[in-house]
């Protein structure tokens, strides 16, 4: 893989910016407004090597028409170009080669241009508003969000999310919009009934193995290298939603204000991000007396895995108040939000098979595995790595305290919970590929401010996981001449055992962003 020298590629990337130097803000009659920005962002490993990780360029051009005042239409275009390709090999190498997969395969995307439901593609939203005075109804190509954490989510389950800088992103720019329907009725002075439709389903979009963000480890596709070498075929489909009425995702949300108190209750009918992967068919041969005890050994020649998405049910709801004059405190915002889930799916391994699939999550032990021959006979199989997806119940909530503090200071403060139910200790999450606890804690830390008049930016978020496991992102930006916006971020990952955020810790990185507004 070619190394280019940091400076060579700011030297590539930097001047694409000047393309729209002389932009400005363009009316067109009374009702149309057209506007956009022009932004590159370029992201290096802090590591010894020094690699580029993306160097993103996008061209972002939005607007709105009036056609009425109760009824308008929104539009956001994008460019998008990722130039890491111009510099150096298509495909990402972990420094550590931990999660380096050395060929092609079914998981490996290539991501340096736009990609269709994900947040590189050209049409980012476009739908119509209409407003009333009793209901506000939205049409078409959307996002919008339920929950408020920081961090992690817990209630902002509507729409997808695009992986590919895990959560160093804003969730605003990691969502993927979808076509949909979201309709909001007023009830009373306080009330509010809102009513969502998605026709179309999309996952989640994961990178491809190699990824500094891939989530699943090497080891895991270490398995078709060795029944490769076996002489076996693997052959993996994905068994997509079909595009139906009945496939559809619908849900509905109650919100009310109480005065300084507010509240909502959630419910979701969805398919999960992730697919289970189920094993469909499997052929061999059998070859008597080879098996332990003198048994018969099935050894197979072909296996078949089946990707499908289940549909799930989620019920949550979130709260907030605001409290003043308290003694010490004086005011705070408090705030909660919690999630059940019912038939979510996760990853069993059962403990015969747990070594050979994930070594050094459960162990090493490579025993081979009783498994139905094909007269219906159990004899013993050759190590078979094929874990169970199984349906399982669960819940995740988030307790938040904000609180502005030497006048100028926000501060936000997090404790959130995961809690899986009928818990086996051989689960593995499907997201990460590694052992599941049943009972996960992060802590969360959030300190922002901004300086000479809202010219100089300050964040820092901190997120802790209950096994050590950190990810810290300081950032700062500064506006010149109102219209370029320059912003410096780092991700620092570490932890001493390999959880959600340790994993990450070859993928520590620092971005610098240029975004020009016009």
């Amino acid at each position: 893989m070619r190394k280019p020298h940091i400076l060579s590629l700011l030297l590539f990337c930097v001047p694409l910016l000047t393309l729209t130097s002389d932009s400005y803000s363009v009316m067109v009659g009374e009702n149309l407004d057209i506007g956009g920005y022009l932004q590159n962002e370029t992201a290096f490993s802090t590591n010894e090597k020094g690699d580029a990780l993306w160097c993103e360029n996008k061209l972002l051009v939005y607007g709105s028409y009036n056609f009425t005042p109760q009824i308008r239409t929104f539009f956001r275009l994008q460019g998008y170009y990722d130039a890491i390709n111009d510099v150096q090999s298509q495909d990402y190498e972990d420094i550590s080669d931990e999660r380096y997969i050395n060929q092609q395969t079914y998981f490996r995307q290539n991501l340096w241009q736009p990609k269709t439901y994900t947040t590189s593609e050209y049409l980012k939203e476009l739908f119509i508003d209409i407003d009333l005075d009793a209901f506000d109804l939205r049409i078409g190509k959307q996002q919008f969000a339920w929950g408020v954490t920081d961090g992690l989510k817990v209630l902002d389950i509507i729409y997808p999310q695009d992986f590919r800088k895990f959560n160093q992103e804003d969730f605003e720019e990691s969502r993927i919009p979808l076509w949909s329907l979201k309709f909001d009725y007023c009830v009373g002075d306080s009330g509010e009934i809102q009513l969502v439709y998605l026709p179309n389903f999309e996952p989640a979009f994961f990178p491809g193995g190699g990824h500094p963000f891939a989530t699943w480890d090497k080891e895991f596709f270490d398995i078709l290298d060795i029944y490769g070498a076996a002489g076996a075929n693997f052959n993996v489909k994905y068994d997509e939603p079909d595009d139906s009425f009945d496939n559809g995702e619908y849900g509905a949300m109650w919100k009310q204000n109480l005065g300084n108190w507010s509240y909502s209750l959630n419910f979701l009918s969805h398919f999960t991000d992730v697919a289970g992967a189920y094993q469909t068919n499997m052929t061999g041969n059998i070859i008597p007396g080879a098996g332990p005890g003198g048994s018969d050994l099935f050894v197979p020649d072909f296996i078949e895995l089946t990707l499908k998405n289940n549909r799930m049910y989620s019920f949550g709801g979130s709260f907030d108040s605001t409290l003043s004059h308290l003694p010490v405190i004086g005011t705070i915002v408090l705030r909660a939000e919690a999630i059940y889930n019912v038939n979510n799916i996760m990853i069993n391994i059962p403990d015969a098979q747990a070594g050979f699939v994930a070594p050094g999550v459960f162990g090493t032990n490579f025993m081979p595995v009783p498994v139905t021959g094909p007269n219906g006979d159990v004899v013993w199989g050759a190590n078979v790595p094929f874990p169970e997806t199984v349906e399982i119940d669960d819940w995740t909530y988030a307790i938040g305290a904000d609180k502005s503090i030497f006048t100028d200071y926000f501060v936000s403060m997090q404790f959130i919970q995961h809690h899986l139910m009928d818990y086996q200790s051989t689960f593995v999450n499907p997201v990460t590929g590694k052992h599941a606890d049943q009972n996960d804690y992060w802590g969360t830390l959030l300190i922002q401010k901004d300086w000479l008049n809202e010219k100089l930016w300050t964040k820092v978020l901190n997120v802790v996981g209950r096994h050590g496991d950190f990810w810290i992102q300081p950032q700062v930006s500064y506006l010149f001449y109102e219209k370029l916006k320059v912003t410096l971020q780092m991700n620092y990952y570490g932890g001493t055992e390999d959880y959600l955020w340790s994993r990450f810790d070859n993928s520590d990185n620092i971005a610098l962003r240029f975004t020009y507004q016009f």
